[in-house]
């Protein structure tokens, strides 16, 4: 499953891609790339020094309570993490079934 933000799709995006964002400045100019209309909120995340890593660690509540990010916004983030986390895992268990799958060739 993959949705298209700002003419992006996350099917390109990787868990590690997002890791290597190790600066908010970083995180902010690939947030701007895939989501539109919520600049100000991308840039608070800026502010707060979000880099790729805590960014994937990011919670509604952290979102809209802490940051004070109306909630459609919040939900635009959100729906973008859990399509990388979706993506990465969607990945590890096509690896698991392929390796599964080599074994069981090996065996007969």
């Amino acid at each position: 499953m993959s949705f298209n933000v700002a003419g992006s799709s996350t099917s390109d995006l990787s868990l590690s891609t997002v890791k290597e964002l190790n600066t908010p400045e970083k995180l902010n100019r690939f947030l701007k790339g895939r989501l539109e209309n919520i600049d100000t909120h991308i840039n608070t995340l800026t502010v707060q020094e979000v880099d790729g890593v805590t960014f994937l660690e990011i919670t509604q509540e952290y979102l809209t309570k802490n940051l004070e990010i109306p909630l459609g916004p919040a939900k635009k983030i959100l729906k973008l993490i859990n399509e990388i986390k979706e993506e990465h895992s969607t990945a590890g268990i096509g690896s698991l079934i392929s390796g599964i799958a080599g074994l069981k060739l090996q065996g007969n």
